[in-house]
């Protein structure tokens, strides 16, 4: 198997983990004292002065109600090589509390430590490489979860996996989000293995859980664009296609997105989107209420009505004409000055309504003058402006072209280059108008 030199770091190959506890309301000093006394007993675990079973199932429960942060903070300070070393001592006396000892591994390597990468010597790899033959079925996703963190780390390391028959065992086990995620890695940094095992694409498809089938999305994504070779693409964009009319089973924002992220790189002639998924995408945009206390939460709904708005915007073929006012109503809510963090990506998806003459206001104008100071959403407004401007011919847009003059004429004297051009292309055409 060729294995790339190049190391990549993806972040779209990590699978999240959905917090679903609400955490406001408990001191954060308190639960970071929680943690540290948590840590305190870990060495105490490590030196057997702390009954085993005791510590797992405290540290396992704990772990349920952490927030992302507190994970961090808990990884950074985590004993990976005493715990697991301490983990294969018990492995040899009580089996079913070593793998749930596992379990609290494959929760916190997800998140950066350097004290996780001590634990992958050559020892280690081969050790892992034995539990993943022999666990039982429902403990092989928290293995998984360990060497999937390994490969991102140094993905020739997946070579010594490869060699001892990882293939071959991945297909003997119910499929996993972070076996998706190994094989991804493994198309990406091996791609002469694309056509040999694609048929590992299927596999994972017989499985209904949500984060399998997000990766999947993710996988299918990655192979359309990047395939090796052209039949490779079309399967991918092929068996995406197949799933695609079924996405409203889907139960995950993540999952969501992930499927938005690809539609959106499939150029819009080549997919057929019914009206009823357009529909459906502006009922889960509706649905969506921003929490105003959890900033975290509030975060992750933005990125899931952007990536909805993106969506929407891509496949306006599927809806221009039939429900327009209903769509420009829905963005108008959250992409006014008042009720949306503005920036590129929602940017995109807020200007491309001026298309719709039943959005555009007196507001909306001098939100997008006020915006386009900042000389990204400059770059990525100045061509939408122009090209509504050449659809729909009004005054209104024709006076707000002539108000963005003056702006693009401080911006032609931007560093960057791209900006640059962009900003003398609008002032040129924009003075001819």
């Amino acid at each position: 198997m060729r294995t790339s030199n190049k190391e990549e770091k993806n972040d779209n190959t990590s699978i999240p983990s959905k917090d679903n506890s609400k955490n406001v309301h408990r001191s954060p000093r308190k639960a970071f004292s929680l943690s540290i006394m948590i840590l305190d007993n870990l060495e105490k675990f490590i030196n057997h002065e702390y009954d085993q079973e005791t510590f797992i199932t405290s540290v396992n429960k704990r772990s349920q109600g952490m927030t992302s942060k507190e994970k961090l903070f808990f990884a950074s300070k985590f004993n990976f090589v005493g715990y697991f070393n301490a983990l294969l001592e018990i492995s040899t006396q009580n089996q079913n509390l070593f793998y749930q000892g596992l379990h609290i591994i494959s929760t916190f390597i997800k998140f950066p430590s350097t004290k996780k990468l001590k634990l992958y010597t050559e020892n280690n790899i081969s050790v892992l490489n034995e539990i993943f033959h022999s666990c039982p079925a429902e403990n092989c996703s928290d293995c998984l979860a360990i060497i999937s963190d390994l490969i991102e780390y140094n993905y020739a390391y997946f070579e010594f996996f490869y060699q001892n028959g990882f293939i071959e065992r991945i297909q003997k086990i119910p499929p996993s989000g972070y076996g998706v995620v190994i094989i991804r890695e493994m198309y990406k940094n091996s791609p002469e293995t694309q056509n040999e095992f694609i048929n590992l694409i299927p596999y994972f498809e017989t499985s209904n859980d949500v984060n399998v089938r997000k990766e999947i999305i993710a996988t299918l994504h990655f192979l359309s664009i990047n395939g090796e070779s052209d039949e490779i693409k079309q399967f991918s964009l092929n068996n995406f296609l197949e799933q695609f009319y079924n996405l409203q089973d889907n139960k995950t924002h993540e999952q969501y997105i992930e499927t938005w992220k690809f539609i959106c790189d499939i150029p819009a002639e080549n997919v057929t989107i019914p009206l009823d998924y357009a529909k459906i995408i502006i009922k889960l945009i509706e649905e969506t209420e921003l929490d105003k206390e959890d900033l975290d939460l509030q975060k992750s709904q933005q990125d899931f009505i952007s990536a909805a708005s993106n969506c929407l915007r891509h496949l306006h073929d599927a809806w221009e004409g039939e429900i327009d006012e209903q769509v420009c109503t829905l963005m108008k809510k959250y992409y006014g000055s008042s009720n949306f963090n503005c920036n590129v990506s929602t940017f995109n998806c807020f200007i491309a309504y001026l298309h719709f003459e039943e959005w555009f206001d007196e507001q909306i104008a001098e939100d997008i003058k006020n915006y386009c100071e900042s000389s990204e959403v400059a770059y990525a407004c100045f061509p939408i402006i122009l090209s509504a401007f050449h659809k729909l011919q009004s005054d209104e847009l024709f006076e707000l072209i002539q108000d963005l003059i003056p702006i693009a004429e401080i911006h032609m004297q931007d560093d960057d280059e791209k900006i640059k051009n962009i900003a003398e292309l609008f002032y040129n055409e924009a003075s001819q108008i």
